[in-house]
């Protein structure tokens, strides 16, 4: 399932943030909602920003992985795609996006415009990735199966992150 490949990403990639010196806070770091069971998803988005706010996050990552609902597109779908929303973020977007499209060895990246809440409503700069997408049964039991894929996404956001934050913007 999408969530549980969501977590399992995030969790290798708070450990390879935290090796690297930074200081993370998770959103979730099990297989729970943040805002609780009955809460609404939109609450449970504004709980998720709630924590990054609450920490006084210098930078919000949400991680994610990609479908189509169109089977035939599904099937052929490949590549990363980081969405921003603030002007900001676009900066971080580009950052990211190539180094993750080469760890999992994808000649297909995009960084994009998208009014998502998670990154709608954070005062710092923030980022949806969607690492590449489930709905690609070949992606879906190849690479994405694979026991270092977690390791090796974390390593590639890192290096994204460095870039970004030597670049000073």
């Amino acid at each position: 399932m999408e969530k549980d490949l969501n977590l399992r990403c995030s969790l290798a990639l708070a450990e390879e943030l935290r090796r690297a010196g930074a200081r993370v806070v998770l959103t979730r770091d099990g297989d729970r909602q943040v805002a609780g069971d009955d809460a609404s998803a939109a609450q449970e988005l504004e709980a998720r920003v709630q924590v990054a706010e609450r920490a006084r996050a210098q930078l919000f990552l949400s991680v994610h992985h990609n479908a189509r609902a169109d089977v035939s597109q599904g099937r052929i779908s490949h590549g990363t795609d980081i969405y921003y929303f603030q002007p900001a973020s676009a900066a971080l977007a580009q950052s990211l996006a190539e180094p993750l499209a080469q760890a999992m060895g994808e000649t297909s990246w995009r960084h994009l415009w998208r009014s998502f809440a998670v990154i709608r409503q954070t005062s710092m700069p923030a980022v949806l990735l969607e690492y590449n997408y489930l709905s690609n049964p070949q992606l879906e039991s190849g690479m994405l199966a694979r026991p270092d894929y977690p390791t090796r996404t974390a390593r590639a956001v890192r290096q994204g992150l460095e870039k970004f934050l030597r670049s000073g913007l």
